[in-house]
C-alpha cells in the first residue's frame, strides 16, 4: 500500500467572485513585484546619472544630469560637444527612470486581491517517556 499523506492547502489562492472558500480570507494588497521592480529600475538608472552628473564635465555634460527624471533629458539636449552614442545613452537613462517611477507608481496604486489561508490552531496529544521511565502524556499545540 502506498504511503498516503493528507494534501496540504495552498498559502493563497486567485480571487475569484463568489463565496470565499473554507479555511481562506480575503487579502487585498499592492503589487510587490511591480513597485519592486519599477523602483529598481529608477535607483540603478539614477545612481548612474548621479555619477554622469558628477564627473560628466569631462565629457562636455553638465551636473543637470543628475536631476531625476527631466535631467537625463535636458543634458543630453543641451550637450553640444557629446557624441550621438553619449546622447542616445543618457536619454536611455531618462526613459529608464521614467519607466521606473510609472511602475512605482502603479504597483502602489493598483491592488490585488487574492484568498489567503487562515493559519488554524492545533493540538496534539501523545504518550512519552518522562524522566526515570515513567510514562506520561504530552500536548502539543501550536498557534
Amino acid at each position: 500500500m502506498q504511503n498516503w499523506k493528507p494534501k496540504r492547502l495552498p498559502k493563497t489562492l486567485p480571487y475569484r467572485k463568489g463565496p470565499t472558500p473554507y479555511g481562506y480570507r480575503l487579502h487585498d494588497q499592492n503589487f510587490r513585484v511591480m513597485w519592486a521592480v519599477g523602483l529598481a529600475a529608477f535607483a540603478a538608472t539614477y545612481s548612474i546619472s548621479v555619477v554622469v552628473g558628477a564627473f560628466g564635465h569631462a565629457m562636455g555634460m553638465d551636473a543637470i544630469a543628475a536631476v531625476p527624471l527631466a535631467g537625463p533629458f535636458i543634458a543630453a539636449a543641451t550637450c553640444d560637444t557629446c557624441s550621438s552614442a553619449g546622447k542616445t545613452a543618457v536619454t536611455f537613462l531618462g526613459v529608464v527612470q521614467v519607466v521606473g517611477v510609472g511602475l512605482l507608481i502603479s504597483g502602489l496604486i493598483v491592488r490585488q486581491k487574492r484568498f489567503v489561508r487562515i493559519k488554524r490552531h492545533a493540538l496534539r496529544v501523545g504518550a512519552t517517556w518522562a524522566a526515570f521511565d515513567i510514562p506520561s502524556l504530552s500536548l502539543r499545540g501550536e498557534l
